[in-house]
């Protein structure tokens, strides 16, 4: 997801609450989320950087894929770790009851 700047990305946190490694923006909404919730190192196994240079943000892209592809087995485990640990920290329950605070303190 090499979006420079998304809302949030909904796809991609699918994507990993499936177990399926991927590597997106470290700008964009899904992006901010690993660092909040994993360890640094962790996080940043599936965080690109961005600029605003496209020639720069081609290789470090094309490095990241290439990191991903050439160590196949390495990089499920690390889908593992990361959709098990974003799964406990960041629910659908958890969600609902923070928008239900949020809402009850506005009425």
């Amino acid at each position: 997801m090499p979006s420079r700047a998304e809302g949030f990305g909904l796809v991609g946190l699918e994507a990993i609450v499936a177990g399926t490694l991927v590597l997106v923006s470290k700008s964009s909404g899904l992006g901010m989320l690993p660092n909040e919730v994993l360890p640094k190192t962790l996080a940043g196994q599936v965080t690109v950087p961005v600029t605003d240079d496209p020639d720069k943000d081609r290789i470090r892209w094309g490095h990241a894929i290439a990191s991903v592809l050439g160590h196949p087995d390495a990089a499920f485990a690390t889908a593992q770790t990361i959709r098990k640990a974003m799964a406990t920290s960041r629910t659908w329950s958890a969600a609902a009851e923070q928008l239900l605070t949020v809402a009850a303190a506005r009425l």
